[in-house]
């Protein structure tokens, strides 16, 4: 095997998330009224002729642990030759079973040539690109081996070296995945783009199936939802050079883990088919407040604001959600500190805690927090989109506060708002609420959402989404805070700053209602 091949290999990694999924007519999810779920797992590791690879085997038993809590018959298989993969791969096939879910999962070298993407066995020896059909898997082998079971839904999963720059005969240069169509019913999802690179990380997991992992058993969460919130952290954790991209032609719902699977449920929780718009509840005793927020159509941004703030446009929040009545607080969020979910804030400005709103938070601290609550009450809790946020706030107005266009007095708490508690934080619901029923939507603390920054509104989604491309090493900030002026406090002012910044930055939580 020449040099460069090997020298090229080891520069960079692969992470592919290759998704497939068989159409059904009703959603399913993890429980005991679930259907048969088996999942084959392969991690290559001790290459013989190519650079042997580090975070393999970590993924695949990170994987099989996570699979097997989601309620999957888990067969693990490490450093694999070529005869044993195929070999392996067709003993998966007789264990499904026709209408049964299956999940193959690899870690591994993997490249593609001639718009076919390639898995290598241990044992593969590669000098050419040409050889590949020779000594590897066509991954095209194992959508195929799925797809004839006939499947209710089923799954690929690649997390491979991306990177292999191997040269052809004519000494083209073959580099990253190619694009493979998603069958009827089906979706694909690829760690990066098509053609394009993926790193492995530096951790114990590589970039992709680490965040992977964070987001599988979030309970509620559509698999396209799982892939979304991947994506987005990929993106950040990259600096935008490496962002997923899926292809689906999915027409049913597949969650990994139901709303109420494994949910931890209180006497107080509220069923969700009895949510009113306007009513409040908690999911458990420590848990932030929520109310009920109608779903709607509003005009986001402003013509007349600063660049960033345009172009204004009509945005549409197709679904009723739940939104945190207050800023989280300092007691709500030391729950999560004492269970070491979340860490410590070591600085209160001297103010006190309690009932005053979080701060000195970064935007991962916040998403360390959503997750653990998702995890605590078994429903899908995250930051609110950036367009979600201003929908909320506004609350059906128009103006530049949702009282009207003057800051008035005592309505905000800001530097210059005449609040009996200018110049620091005040508690939560200290003011009034807008009519939707929240407080502190203006002053108080800039809170986090999920977007990441963009300079203008310009291809923004239209949907209230959150969107999670672009320069994703900063987030959005809105609301303003204390130790802002009056018109840092409007509604349509964004602010940013990079993801583990912590400063006068706190947040409020949203929970998706199920449909």
């Amino acid at each position: 095997m020449s040099r460069t091949l090997v020298r090229i290999l080891r520069t960079a990694m692969m992470c592919i998330c290759l998704a497939a999924a068989t159409q059904i007519s009703t959603a399913l999810g993890a429980g005991k009224d679930a259907k048969e779920r088996v999942a084959l797992i392969i991690g290559n590791t001790a290459y013989q002729s190519l650079p042997p690879l580090v975070n393999p085997g970590n993924d695949a038993a990170d994987m099989a642990k996570a699979l097997t809590a989601l309620d999957f018959k888990v067969i693990v298989k490490t450093d694999l030759d070529l005869a044993s993969m195929r070999t392996t791969i067709r003993e998966f096939r007789k264990a499904l079973k026709r209408g049964a879910i299956g999940l193959f999962y690899y870690s591994g070298h993997g490249l593609q040539v001639d718009g076919i993407n390639y898995l290598l066995p241990v044992d593969a020896a590669v000098e050419f690109a040409e050889d590949m059909p020779k000594v590897a898997v066509d991954a095209n082998d194992v959508l195929n081996t799925l797809r004839a079971k006939k499947l209710d839904f089923s799954f690929v999963i690649l997390d491979a070296c991306r990177n292999n720059g191997m040269k052809r005969r004519d000494n083209q240069t073959v580099q990253g995945l190619a694009r493979m169509d998603a069958p009827q019913g089906s979706l694909i999802a690829y760690s990066t783009g098509p053609n394009q690179l993926a790193s492995d990380g530096f951790g114990r997991n590589s970039i992709y199936t680490g965040e992977l992992l964070k987001e599988i058993d979030q309970p509620g969460l559509r698999v396209e939802d799982v892939f979304k919130r991947v994506r987005s952290s990929v993106s950040r954790t990259s600096g935008g050079n490496q962002v997923p991209v899926e292809f689906t032609s999915l027409v049913a719902d597949f969650y990994f883990k139901s709303a109420g699977a494994g949910s931890v449920q209180t006497a107080n929780a509220v069923a969700l088919p009895k949510l009113n718009i306007g009513e409040e509840f908690k999911d458990c005793e420590t848990c932030p407040l929520l109310v009920v927020v109608p779903k709607g159509k509003f005009v986001m941004g402003s013509e007349r604001g600063k660049r960033e703030q345009r172009p204004a446009r009509e945005v549409t929040i197709a679904q009723d959600v739940a939104v945190g009545k207050f800023e989280v607080t300092f007691d709500e969020w030391g729950v999560c500190a004492t269970e070491g979910a979340c860490p410590a804030i070591q600085s209160d400005e001297g103010w006190g805690k309690g009932k005053r709103p979080a701060i000195n938070v970064s935007w991962d601290d916040a998403r360390q927090y959503v997750r653990w609550l998702s995890r605590r009450t078994g429903q899908a809790y995250s930051l609110p989109s950036e367009a979600l946020w201003e929908y909320a706030a506004r609350a059906g107005t128009a103006t530049k506060y949702w009282w009207g266009d003057a800051v008035g007095t005592d309505l905000a708490n800001c530097r210059n708002c005449g609040s009996q508690w200018d110049g620091q934080t005040a508690p939560v619901g200290s003011g009034k609420p807008n009519s939707f029923g929240l407080h502190d939507v203006h002053g108080n603390v800039w809170e986090w959402v999920e977007d990441c920054w963009h300079s203008s509104y310009r291809k923004a989604p239209s949907d209230g989404s959150a969107w999670t491309t672009g320069s994703c090493t900063q987030s959005v900030l809105r609301g303003g805070s204390w130790r802002d002026n009056d018109r840092a406090a409007q509604v349509t002012t964004r602010g940013r700053f990079g993801l583990g910044t912590r400063n006068d930055f706190g947040f409020r939580v949203v929970r998706k209602i199920p449909q």
